[in-house]
C-alpha cells in the first residue's frame, strides 16, 4: 500500500470533495459505501484547496495526520472495509468533516478459508510425511529382526551343529585310543578345546542376534547364568545383587553384545588368575546411568605394572566411546573390582 499527496486545482468550496479511482472521477453518497473490485486501485482524494487538512483512513491509519496538500492517494489496499475520515480546517477550526465508506473485494487469498484450507493441506502434508517414514522405518526394523532372525537360526542349525559334531567325534577317538598314543590324545584335546570355545561363541553371536534377548532382563539372565556355572565349578561363592528400580528397557545389539563381553571377561579373569573364593555383581543405578559392578577377594595385582595382562586392554576395546565406561581397580592381597557404566542418561 502505498500513500502520496500532490497539489491539483480544486475549487476552493469546502464542501466540495473529489474522488478519482484509477484516473477517473466519481461520484459517492457517504451513506452507501464505494464498491471496488479485488483489482489493483489508485485511489485519490481531493480537497478544495487553500486550507490544512486532516485525515485518516481505518485499518490502516491509527493516528491524525495534517498536512497542506490538497490531495491524499493510497494504493494497492487489501481487501476489506474502510472509513475515510477527513477535516478541512482554517485557522485550526474545522469548516468541514467527511465520512467515506469503502469496500474492497478480497481476493481469495485474503479469505479465511483460503488459510484454513492451506493449514490443513499443509498438515496432511506433515501427517502424510511422517507417517510414511514411520511406516519405512517400521519395515527397515522389521527386515532388520528377520536378517537377525534368520542368521541366528542359520549359525544355530549349520555351524553349531557341525562344532557339536566335531566334539562329538573327538570324545568317541579319545574313549578308543590307549595310552601309548600320547601326542595324539594331545592334539584331540586342543581340537575338543577349541571346538568347546568355538561353540561357546557361536552360541554366544547367536543370543546376542536373536532379538528376543534385547532387554536388560534378559542380558542379567545370560550373565547369571553363565557366572553362576564358572564359579560353582571352581568352589567361589557367588552373589548377585540387582537394586534397579526397573530393569525392563531395551539394549542396541552392540550395548547387549559389549556388555557381556565385558562382564565375561571379567569373570574368566577371576577364575584364571584371582584365586578367589567370594564375588559380588551388584547392578545399581548411577547419576548417568548404570553401573555393574564384579568385585572378589581374590589376590589382587599392581594395576600399573599388569595393566594390560589383567584384560583391561579387552574391556577398552568392548566399552563403546559414548555409552560404556569401565574402570578397574586392584590391591595386592585385597581383591580386584571392575566397575561397568552404561551411559542412558544424557544421551
Amino acid at each position: 500500500m502505498g500513500l502520496s499527496f500532490s497539489l491539483v486545482a480544486q475549487t476552493s468550496d469546502p464542501s466540495k470533495l473529489s474522488i478519482r479511482i484509477d484516473g477517473q472521477e466519481v461520484s459517492f453518497n457517504p451513506k452507501s459505501p464505494l464498491e471496488l473490485s479485488a483489482d489493483y486501485h489508485e485511489i485519490v482524494f481531493l480537497f478544495p484547496e487553500k486550507y490544512t487538512y486532516e485525515y485518516r483512513l481505518e485499518n490502516v491509519e491509527n493516528q491524525w495526520k495534517k498536512t497542506d496538500f490538497s490531495q491524499v492517494r493510497y494504493t494497492n489496499l487489501d481487501g476489506g472495509r474502510y472509513q475515510f475520515h477527513g477535516k478541512i480546517l482554517l485557522k485550526n477550526v474545522v469548516l468541514k468533516e467527511y465520512l467515506i465508506p469503502l469496500n474492497i473485494k478480497e481476493n481469495f487469498w485474503e479469505k479465511w478459508w483460503f488459510w484454513l484450507f492451506v493449514g490443513l493441506f499443509f498438515s496432511l502434508f506433515v501427517g502424510s510425511t511422517l507417517y510414511f517414514w514411520f511406516l519405512y522405518d517400521f519395515r527397515q526394523r522389521m527386515k532388520t529382526e528377520q536378517i537377525r532372525q534368520r542368521i541366528a537360526a542359520d549359525l544355530h542349525d549349520e555351524v553349531g551343529a557341525n562344532l557339536s559334531s566335531i566334539t562329538f567325534l573327538v570324545e568317541s577317538m579319545r574313549k578308543r585310543l590307549n595310552g601309548s598314543h600320547e601326542n595324539v590324545k594331545d592334539l584331540l584335546e586342543r581340537i575338543s578345546s577349541n571346538s568347546t570355545e568355538s561353540a561357546t561363541l557361536i552360541n554366544d553371536t547367536i543370543w546376542a542376534l536373536n532379538p528376543a534377548y534385547d532387554s536388560f532382563d534378559k542380558l542379567l539372565e545370560r550373565i547369571k547364568s553363565f557366572a553362576s556355572g564358572l564359579f560353582s565349578a571352581n568352589d567361589i561363592a557367588f552373589t548377585i545383587e540387582n537394586n534397579l528400580s526397573q530393569s525392563q528397557f531395551e539394549l542396541s545389539i552392540e550395548q547387549r553384545r559389549n556388555l557381556y563381553h565385558i562382564i565375561k571377561e571379567s569373570i574368566n579373569n577371576i577364575v584364571k588368575h584371582a584365586s578367589a573364593t567370594k564375588v559380588f555383581l551388584r547392578i545399581n543405578e548411577d547419576e548417568n546411568g548404570i553401573k555393574i559392578s564384579i568385585e572378589d577377594n581374590g589376590v589382587g595385582f599392581c594395576t600399573k605394572t599388569e595393566y594390560e595382562g589383567n584384560g583391561m586392554k579387552n574391556y577398552k576395546i568392548r566399552a563403546l566411546g559414548e555409552e560404556i565406561k569401565v574402570n578397574l581397580s586392584s590391591e595386592k592381597n585385597v581383591g580386584t573390582k571392575v566397575e561397568v557404566v552404561l551411559l542412558t542418561k544424557n544421551h
